[in-house]
């Protein structure tokens, strides 16, 4: 028994429609099937990339359609769009005179032509981006959205999203940061209307927005908002990644952006917290496609080594010492690429090294930066000049090198010293009585001898053991132990070293407590016209101190002839 087979239907290759539309063009007399053949035909070339011959044929059209009353400005305007389009990717100037008079003819019927007006100027936008003229860019974008606004239909959302999102992008490279977020707002707002949950690329967009509206607040200094909107992309790239694997580089770089900004808002804390877990992310991407995720590796690395240099320098030194390790072997694959994040690495490094250099004053710490310097100097011949970031790092090179080899021991030694009587200047601030003051105050007067007496040429350290011995000198006077106070005193006049303009109020007061107005009074001249600390006025001291000595018990009321002083001068 034999089967019966249905036979196949023969398939005609695009060739042979070509030739049956060119044979029938060439024996049609009606105008009407002439106009829809030409049309078909130059869409079959289009289809089979025949383009030359495709944009031949329309230009023929235009032209028939162009001459007499054959055609409408609607059908007119459709062929010029054509036209743009077609050429769009191999002559764009010409594509643009196409689409600007396709513009002007829809607009001759603008009420029932705004789509086609929208979409024309959409596509002028997009030209105009690829010839980077942000002006035209901007204006057409700006024109297809005013046209979108005017179509209630569904059909317009998403063009009209992409238009808010590239305005978005394009105030956002200006600084325009107000307007920037304004478009990212909306675009947002109507992708979020659109998405049903599983449009893979509206998914992406909307991450990608909800990303660049945290970045926009960023630099608007809205610490609220940019930490909000980095939570909601960090949520929403997760929520993906948990339906289905792929976001973990999104994931990660939205970590790094919640580190730096928490890191910028001094939030140490919650920096390292998720500079820790944009680590994590990094390096298990960097396992399985080191060749795309090593530089983040290196990147998630250093910034680590940043956080965690004033609390844990042992630990920054680790973390930059893997970065540069990292660093150094993708600089030697791709130098013009790498070079400068491997000297960055090093130059923090060396900043690493100064400071604790400066803290503990020991040789290693300054050996090591040397060494580290030394490679950076390569490194950095070889940079491109121009660039900020680059400046930044050849002006780091030579501060670091001018501290290192010119070095100067008198000051590092006051830089450790200050920050041994930091606590102590603290606990004098924070008694009130003077008996209190005085213990504390001979600790810090302790350590200030000890430094000039091992450096007399530093004048920082005569200057601040100056001012010490006078303060130290105060306090006994508002006790009354005016002998203890006169041997501060003459300590303080017998250094190489001006006098500050409370000093000069202590030792008037000196004299004024010890008998002597009238050389009081040749101070308190003296001083007046100067200024305190705090760049205030001398008088306002004077006044403070004799409120606090009456206070004391010590002077209830100054002379008559101080009196005088204060009350003439101004």
């Amino acid at each position: 028994m034999r089967l019966r087979t249905t036979p196949k239907r023969m398939i005609m290759e695009p060739s042979m429609f070509i030739e049956n539309v060119e044979k029938a063009l060439e024996t049609t007399r009606d105008h009407a099937e002439r106009f829809t053949l030409q049309n078909y035909l130059v869409e079959l070339y289009r289809k089979t990339n025949r383009m030359e011959e495709a944009v031949a044929l329309l230009r023929t059209i235009i032209k028939d359609q162009s001459e007499g009353d054959r055609s409408d400005s609607n059908t007119l305007a459709a062929l010029y769009n054509n036209l743009g389009l077609l050429l769009k990717s191999t002559a764009i100037q010409e594509a643009i005179s196409s689409f600007r008079e396709a513009d002007k003819l829809y607009r001759e019927n603008e009420m029932e032509n705004a789509l086609r007006i929208a979409g024309v100027n959409y596509q002028l936008s997009q030209l105009f981006t690829h010839l980077k003229d942000e002006y035209y860019t901007k204006k057409y974008l700006k024109e297809c959205l005013v046209y979108f606004n005017r179509v209630e239909t569904g059909q317009v959302f998403e063009a009209k999203a992409r238009a808010h999102d590239q305005l978005g992008q394009l105030y956002s490279e200006k600084l325009l940061l107000f307007d920037a977020r304004n478009h990212y707002k909306k675009a947002l707002d109507i992708y979020q209307q659109i998405y049903s949950g599983k449009e893979a690329d509206i998914a992406m967009i909307i991450g990608s927005l909800l990303n660049n509206l945290g970045v926009t607040y960023r630099q608007m200094e809205s610490f609220k908002q940019s930490e909000d909107y980095f939570k909601r992309t960090l949520e929403h790239y997760e929520t993906l990644e948990s339906k289905s694997q792929g976001f973990l580089p999104w994931i990660g770089s939205t970590l790094t952006n919640l580190s730096n900004l928490y890191a910028e808002h001094q939030s140490t804390e919650e920096a390292m917290y998720y500079g820790d877990k944009a680590l994590k992310v990094y390096t298990h991407l960097s396992k399985k496609e080191p060749e795309h995720y090593e530089h983040y590796l290196a990147t998630s690395l250093h910034n680590m080594g940043v956080l965690f240099m004033e609390n844990d320098p042992d630990k920054a030194e680790d973390y930059f010492r893997k970065a540069i390790t990292l660093r150094r072997g993708l600089a030697d694959k791709e130098p013009h690429a790498f070079n400068a994040d491997l000297a960055a690495s090093l130059m923090n490094l060396v900043e690493l090294y100064h400071s604790r250099w400066e803290f503990t004053l020991k040789k290693e710490f300054k050996s090591k930066a040397l060494a580290l310097l030394g490679m950076t100097d390569k490194i950095a011949k070889e940079l491109p000049v121009n660039h900020p970031a680059v400046q930044n790092i050849l002006n780091d090179l030579d501060y670091y090198n001018g501290r290192f080899r010119n070095e100067d021991v008198s000051g590092l030694h006051y830089l450790k010293i200050s920050r041994e009587m930091m606590p102590l200047r603290q606990e004098v601030n924070s008694t009130i009585l003077p008996g209190e003051k005085i213990a504390y105050q001979e600790k810090i007067l302790k350590i200030l001898r000890g430094h000039v007496m091992k450096f007399p040429g530093h004048y920082r350290g005569m200057e601040s053991f100056s001012d010490a011995l006078s303060e130290q000198a105060w306090y006994y006077l508002r006790l009354g132990k005016t002998k203890k106070a006169a041997a501060l005193l003459r300590e303080m006049r017998q250094l190489k070293s001006d006098l500050s303009s409370e000093a000069k109020c202590n030792l008037a007061h000196y004299y004024l407590l010890s008998g002597n107005e009238l050389r009081a009074l040749e101070f308190y001249k003296q001083i007046l016209p100067l200024k305190n600390e705090d760049k205030k006025s001398m008088k306002e001291t004077l006044m403070k101190d004799f409120s606090t000595l009456r206070s004391d018990g010590i002077l209830m009321t100054p002379p008559q002839a101080v009196e005088e002083l204060l009350e003439h001068y101004t």
